[in-house]
């Protein structure tokens, strides 16, 4: 039997980056769910009033700044560049005062079967 372990490292680094894709998909879903409680009301930039539960959307700039790179075939980085991610994520309004924290990375990472995307995906690929 010969095996091209070639074709064995593209079936990995292709099904690691659709399981990371697939972790940042799920942190999208996670900033648009209405699932982060906090007893306040506040008025969003966009004009919305915002009561509980409630998305961390607002102007969808959080949202818009993710960014997914794959800085070698055993890196994934999935970052928000929006200067307010970190301060929404860890509860800290601008401030500097506590607020409920909203850990989408967690939550998604939480609702991410790693090992079953991985799994289906590498099967995927090694079957073609």
């Amino acid at each position: 039997m010969k095996i091209d372990l070639s074709k064995v490292n593209r079936a990995i680094e292709g099904a690691f980056k659709a399981t990371v894709e697939q972790y940042a998909e799920n942190c999208t879903e996670a900033i648009d769910a209405e699932i982060w409680r906090w007893d306040g009301i506040t008025l969003r930039k966009s004009g919305e009033v915002a009561t509980s539960p409630r998305t961390i959307r607002d102007t969808d700039e959080l949202r818009d700044s993710q960014e997914v790179s794959f800085p070698d075939a055993n890196t994934a980085i999935v970052e928000y560049t929006a200067e307010h991610a970190a301060n929404v994520h860890e509860g800290i309004d601008s401030n500097g005062n506590p607020t409920p924290a909203r850990p989408w990375l967690e939550h998604a990472a939480a609702n991410t079967d790693f090992q079953g995307i991985m799994t289906t995906e590498l099967r995927k690929r090694l079957k073609s």
